[in-house]
């Protein structure tokens, strides 16, 4: 039986307006369910916050999966390029946006998205219907509203400069 590597965060406020977050990493056995680790956090959460007097601002579970890489990546790759995919959600007329970096050639036609290409058709089929097929899982935007439909996709070019300084290297 294997554990699943979980972190919980808070963060919190100061009297100046500073936000510092205090995080903690743990081994959860898989058997358990998601009230437990629920429990787990609300836990952990009172007895840090107990010894603050700091304001609380968020509180966060992530689940830290272990991923088996689908392929070496193509070294031509590159993070600029962004696939932005907008969506509508349920009781708003304001976008949400997925932004997929490294896009891969593959889905391109000319310098536009192919919705059309079968792992594209799959991607939007996810995010607006649900995750494996009928768990009742349902992809949401940042205010818990429902993906409802692909509004529009495009390419964009997201520059990280000071990652690309850390990154770059000559090939002697």
């Amino acid at each position: 039986m294997a554990n699943q590597d979980v972190q919980f965060s808070i963060t919190f406020q100061d009297g100046l307006g500073t936000k510092q977050a205090a995080q903690s990493y743990l081994q959860f056995p898989e058997t358990l369910t998601l009230n437990d680790l629920w429990l787990a956090f609300n836990s952990w959460y009172q007895d840090v916050a107990g010894i603050t007097n700091g304001h609380v601002v968020a509180g966060l579970i992530r689940v830290i999966p272990t991923i088996t890489p689908l392929g070496p990546g193509d070294p031509s790759s590159r993070v600029e390029q962004v696939g932005v995919f907008n969506f509508k959600a349920a009781g708003s007329d304001k976008r949400w946006a997925l932004n997929v970096p490294c896009l891969a050639p593959d889905v391109l036609v000319g310098d536009r998205i192919d919705l059309s290409q079968s792992d594209v058709i799959n991607l939007v089929q996810t995010m607006i219907g649900s995750i494996s097929l009928g768990t009742g899982v349902l992809v949401t935007n940042s205010h818990g509203q429902t993906i409802t439909a692909l509004a529009d996709a495009f390419v964009a070019t997201h520059r990280a400069r000071r990652q690309l300084q850390r990154s770059s290297f000559e090939v002697a």
